[in-house]
């Protein structure tokens, strides 16, 4: 992690900027978090629509320092969709898959 020796404290005026493929996905600014581990839960948990790789940049104004990291961001497990079953008597090998990717 990029917070070698460096921490935050709540309070600090942090500001957060999050890049993927050379595009801004999330920016904000905040005083709520308390550590650099509530930051990064809280950036995964506001990324929730990204997925693939990601850079993270932190600059903590109160404490004058920056760095930025790589995150790997997951998306949230798919489940199942329904699907209305359609039987085919005439084709009696046909399959269905029963997901539906969105």
């Amino acid at each position: 992690m990029c917070n070698e020796g460096r921490n935050i404290v709540k309070g600090d005026t942090i500001f957060v900027s999050l890049t993927q493929n050379g595009r801004s996905k999330l920016t904000f600014c905040s005083r709520e978090f308390g550590s650099f581990a509530e930051l990064v839960k809280g950036v995964y948990q506001m990324a929730n629509g990204c997925m693939g790789m990601a850079t993270m940049s932190v600059r903590n104004r109160t404490q004058g320092w920056s760095c930025r990291m790589p995150l790997m961001l997951v998306a949230q497990q798919l489940k199942p969709a329904r699907v209305n079953r359609v039987y085919n008597y005439h084709l009696p090998q046909q399959q269905e898959l029963p997901f539906a990717w969105s």
